[in-house]
């Protein structure tokens, strides 16, 4: 029986098969080249079908229970806004409550978005201002300028900024 890489009559049989490439294999052809013949039967049997799952009925999900929260108490939010007003510190009103000062933190910002609050935000007069530029330029330390005037350090740096940016006092050397 002859065989080549194209369509081959067998004598057998009179169908023609197929030349099946594989990757090449440098050296040797048999290895690359397989001759398929044709075939009277299937040789794999046919896969047998997986039963198919029952469909689940669709469940809505059970409604959650709300998380009760400190701040659904109004005594809470109500002396957090007296405390606050009274001038307390936020650690302070920490304590007082039993919450965290994030928590206080938090619920003061919202209370004064929604206006329930007055911020507590002094502004700076012109006198403070000009003692804040001429202790700055006498090389005053920031925590000493910080208990003169009476302010926060945050405050006394964003000051110092904005006058910098007006031209009123210089960078120190």
């Amino acid at each position: 029986m002859r065989c080549s890489i194209k369509n081959t009559n067998l004598p057998y049989r009179g169908e023609p098969t197929k030349a099946v490439y594989k990757k090449p294999v440098v050296g040797d052809v048999s290895k690359y080249l397989r001759v398929e013949l044709p075939c009277q039967y299937n040789p794999r049997p046919a896969p047998i079908p997986k039963p198919r799952k029952p469909v689940k009925k669709a469940v809505p999900p059970k409604p959650r229970k709300k998380r009760l929260s400190a701040w659904d108490d109004e005594r809470n939010v109500k002396a957090l806004i007296d405390a606050y007003n009274a001038g307390k510190k936020y650690d302070e009103i920490s304590d007082l409550l039993g919450l965290s000062r994030s928590a206080v933190t938090k619920k003061a910002i919202e209370l004064i978005a929604d206006g329930k609050i007055i911020p507590r935000q002094r502004e700076w007069s012109a006198r403070e201002k000009k003692r804040l530029a001429e202790m700055y330029m006498a090389g005053a330390t920031g925590k000493e300028m910080q208990e003169e005037l009476g302010r926060a350090r945050t405050s006394v740096d964003q000051m110092l900024n904005k006058l910098r940016r007006e031209g009123r006092i210089c960078k120190r050397q």
